[in-house]
């Protein structure tokens, strides 16, 4: 009989997924179309849910009680409803992970969870904790996901022969798009076209000649929107989403800020960053590119220099460790994880 996962991941709620469908996935919900998908290429059976009720109402049922799991999955907030409602698996199963985006120190695990850091699961390698790296899959531009080094290659290849004539700011929401933000896109849209993916809703709109705002797009429209971009440009938050490595995928260039003093993520105490994207801070140069926020004129002369500069010539080689991204090398990594 194949083996058996229960996946209960909040990132499945129902409402989560037509907020991910209006404005492109998050980065919990790359991990857990990820974590399923592997695990079917695995032979798993699988029972997911994305709220308690229905975590309970699977673990009530007959499949689950005549035969409890072999692994479970969790994220950290379906680990506290479960373990709060006793709802977790009386009979122990194989083995408990917890997906988690910004990784876990030891003396952040609850206490009395029965669970050791390297439990948690990490979307990139973080070398200063003792999580493991388990990743998530890419998307290619038709949103199938990649399938292996050589698919991603030659989609990077492939992009990196169109024209690249504009700039992207990364950042969904308004809260992102501070005065000093704002100026620096408006100095950069004086020199090409800067786009943005923002839904003001009641805030202040960014405006003006060569800036153009899209709203939320849906996940096709905003990998064909990277397709054509330059560079993307952080603005500080959010903190290691997956849009650098969608954006490195396709050929751009990543500005990434960094921060002195480095900086915690709320409700994530004891980890902290210095830059806003850490595991594409590795990669470095000319695909990755260090800029200071608080100095506007340096960065629109770093901006400068990449347009006048042949894509080419700035990065003809994938971009190092992106192919840890794509679907073979995750199952591959699943594979050792579940042993």
């Amino acid at each position: 009989m194949a083996a058996s996962a229960l996946v209960y991941l909040s990132s499945l709620h129902p409402e989560r997924e037509r907020g991910a469908a209006r404005g492109g996935p998050s980065g919990e919900r790359y991990m857990a179309e990820s974590l399923l998908t592997g695990l079917a290429d695995l032979g798993f059976r699988v029972s997911k849910a994305g709220t308690l009720r229905h975590f309970l109402s699977l673990r009530m049922g007959q499949a689950l009680r005549s035969r409890p799991p072999d692994v479970v999955f969790l994220d950290p907030w379906s680990l506290a409803l479960a373990r709060r409602y006793r709802a977790l698996p009386r009979t122990p199963p194989l083995h408990t992970f917890v997906l988690e985006w910004f990784g876990t120190t030891a003396a952040a695990i609850p206490a009395g969870a029965g669970l050791s850091p390297s439990d948690y699961l990490v979307p990139y390698p973080y070398p200063h904790l003792s999580n493991r790296f388990i990743g998530f899959i890419l998307r290619s531009e038709t949103g199938s996901f990649l399938a292996d080094g050589e698919e991603l290659r030659r989609q990077y290849g492939e992009n990196l022969e169109r024209p690249r004539t504009f700039g992207v700011a990364w950042g969904k929401e308004p809260r992102y798009f501070g005065s000093r933000e704002r100026a620096l896109i408006k100095q950069l849209a004086t020199r090409l076209p800067m786009h943005l993916t923002v839904e003001w809703g009641d805030a202040d709109p960014l405006t003006g000649a060569g800036i153009v705002n899209h709203g939320h797009m849906d996940p096709r429209g905003w990998r064909a929107l990277l397709g054509g971009a330059r560079f993307v440009l952080g603005l500080g938050d959010p903190i290691l989403g997956p849009t650098a490595l969608e954006a490195l995928a396709s050929g751009a260039v990543l500005l990434n800020p960094s921060f002195a003093p480095a900086r915690t993520v709320d409700g994530n105490p004891g980890v902290r960053f210095d830059t806003q994207h850490s595991f594409a801070a590795t990669i470095g140069v000319p695909h990755v590119v260090s800029i200071d926020p608080a100095r506007t004129e340096q960065t629109v002369r770093t901006v400068e220099e990449l347009m006048f500069s042949d894509p080419e010539t700035t990065g003809t080689s994938l971009p190092h460790g992106l192919a840890d991204f794509t679907r073979s090398a995750y199952v591959s990594r699943l594979a050792q994880i579940l042993g």
